[in-house]
């Protein structure tokens, strides 16, 4: 059976711990200064009050009935789809997953009870939508792994899954990081990116997530993005994934939900590439 020592390895500068469930690998200067954020943002999501799925519901997520979550459910049933597909494929059983952001681990355990061997890297460790979530699960036997995902160093081997879930946009230079990460991936390894919105008139997106940034820098005085990013995706950055050879699959919408898309100029999918 494979283990966390045939992919991983512990760079230069670079410590590794094991607590919870959960192996760190990070620099001392990393884990600083992630330490210090992650912190400020639990105070911040207690005070907050955001309406949070209740830990029974986490086993059987997407497959749920939360009218709150109506949307994350939505796309992530889709996910489910588009990605069983791909699987059915071009993957086999045994395969091994990189799965970047695991929220509540909802794509982790699904895949691992498909008997993948799957490996979670997340910055975000607690127990409601981290990596230490995972003990809202019957059976957790995915590898979680708290490092900085901008960086490919702690891989020593490769994979036939890579999965970003939901959080591309939420990181620096989303391009230039996906080509790190089709380096890793094996011959007819595939690399999704799900939960992808593309926006041609940027202007509201953009006032939006500035919105949200100055609201937290206002109310708690706090950077709420970790990672520097825009916070979306724009038409450009469609074209230029396709120029890198991802293929995009859309969401189905209601007729409705289609029109809506239409008028606003707007693509809700994801993206695959599959390493030839």
């Amino acid at each position: 059976m494979d283990t966390i020592n045939d992919f991983i390895k512990i760079p230069l500068d670079y410590k590794l711990t094991y607590a919870d469930g959960i192996y760190t690998i990070t620099t001392d200067s990393f884990n600083d200064l992630l330490s210090e954020f992650l912190v400020k943002f639990s105070e911040i999501q207690s005070s907050e009050k955001y309406y949070q799925l209740p830990f029974e519901l986490y086993e059987q997520f997407p497959n749920v009935s939360v009218p709150n979550l109506a949307s994350e459910i939505f796309t992530r049933k889709q996910d489910l789809v588009i990605i069983n597909d791909l699987l059915s494929k071009n993957l086999n059983n045994n395969k091994s997953v990189l799965e970047v952001s695991g929220w509540n681990n909802w794509l982790s355990n699904y895949l691992s009870k498909k008997g993948l061997t799957v490996f979670t890297v997340d910055i975000f460790d607690d127990d409601r939508n981290g990596l230490k979530s995972k003990k809202h699960y019957q059976c957790s036997n995915w590898n979680s792994i708290q490092t900085d995902v901008l960086q490919t160093e702690i891989y020593s081997s490769k994979f036939d899954l890579i999965v970003f879930n939901h959080c591309l946009q939420f990181l620096t230079d989303p391009i230039q990081l996906v080509k790190k990460y089709k380096k890793l991936l094996n011959k007819n390894g595939i690399l999704v990116i799900i939960g992808s919105t593309f926006y041609k008139n940027t202007i509201k997106k953009e006032s939006e997530v500035l919105k949200t940034k100055l609201y937290f820098k206002e109310k708690y005085d706090f950077g709420i993005q970790f990672y520097p990013s825009k916070g979306y995706f724009s038409y450009k950055d469609f074209s230029q994934f396709s120029k890198n050879s991802f293929k995009f699959i859309s969401y189905k919408f209601s007729v409705p939900g289609l029109i809506k898309k239409f008028l606003k100029k707007e693509k809700s999918g994801i993206l695959y590439f599959i390493n030839s």
